[in-house]
């Protein structure tokens, strides 16, 4: 089965809404601070969900130039290489993905797109004191300001 477009009720705050995959800092299984790879895995994963559900953008987030470089090159063989006309959907998948180098560079050019300062939500494994429910999140997408979604990688 394929699916072009998320329905509304699914993803109904998805016109103010953004994704983001933090690798660093983001934890190892000894809960060290580190630095995680980009994998070629999430990049396609994530700028299909972000495309499949509707979303304004796909930010990765690496400090390190040879890892921002890396991803370029991946996208750019979807977005303009030969797999761009190998597989013109992962191309429009990708064409909403951003690399850079930190968070508080996500936050600049999201509240510039929007005119509007974003809220910022974690998700996680573990459950933690404080965390929202599902349907809480879900209040917050339809009635508030732009929302990013933001993952990490590693453990």
């Amino acid at each position: 089965m394929t699916i072009s477009a998320a329905p509304e009720s699914l993803f109904p705050h998805s016109s103010k809404a953004y994704l983001g995959l933090i690798h660093y800092p983001v934890l190892n299984k000894n809960a060290q601070i580190i630095t995680s790879a980009v994998t070629n895995i999430n990049l396609h994963d994530l700028s299909r969900a972000a495309a499949t559900y509707g979303l304004r953008g796909f930010y990765v987030v690496h400090p390190i130039p040879d890892q921002q470089e890396l991803a370029g090159r991946i996208m750019t063989h979807w977005t303009s290489g030969y797999g761009a006309g190998y597989n013109p959907t992962r191309k429009e998948a990708f064409l909403k993905t951003h690399v850079l180098p930190d968070l508080a560079q996500v936050l600049a050019d999201i509240s510039q797109a929007e005119k509007a300062q974003q809220q910022i939500m974690v998700n996680g494994a573990n459950v933690r004191p404080g965390q929202i429910s599902f349907d809480q999140a879900r209040q917050i997408m339809t009635s508030g300001p732009p929302i990013l979604i933001l993952f990490g990688t590693s453990w």
